[in-house]
């Protein structure tokens, strides 16, 4: 059996998922374009992000999704756009880890679950935990 790494799927599949980065950097912009991004470079909001910057975060979110099993595409869509606004890294927090890696539910399912059951300081604490380098993975 051969076993493919998500960047090597997003890479073979990458024209099935151009419509989705698409998609969610047009929606980060009008709808999370205030939101604050540190990457290990700059400081700055969605909306000045520029357009090569703001794509290759997205895509680097999107292969993070599928390193987690995610497949449909209005998760893929929520995780993406949960690491703009939440943390990066928000996949390391203790309770979003829990979540994510219940086996007892398809990786969507555990995705729905984390954005519905973490509490409102579980995300005050993924805010205060935010690391740049979280864009790497």
């Amino acid at each position: 059996m051969i076993l493919f790494r998500a960047d090597q799927v997003l890479s073979i599949c990458e024209p099935n998922y151009t419509a989705l980065i698409e998609h969610v950097c047009r929606h980060l912009r009008e709808l999370h374009g205030h939101v604050t991004v540190t990457c290990p470079d700059e400081t700055t909001t969605i909306a000045a992000l520029s357009d090569p910057v703001l794509h290759e975060l997205v895509r680097k979110s999107l292969v993070c999704a599928l390193d987690h099993g995610i497949a449909e595409a209005p998760v893929l869509s929520a995780f993406i756009v949960t690491r703009f606004v939440a943390a990066p890294n928000f996949t390391e927090h203790p309770a979003a880890r829990t979540w994510l890696e219940d086996a007892s539910m398809r990786p969507d399912d555990r995705v729905r679950q984390l954005v519905q059951r973490l509490t409102p300081r579980d995300w005050r604490d993924i805010r205060r935990s935010y690391r740049a380098e979280g864009w790497q993975s």
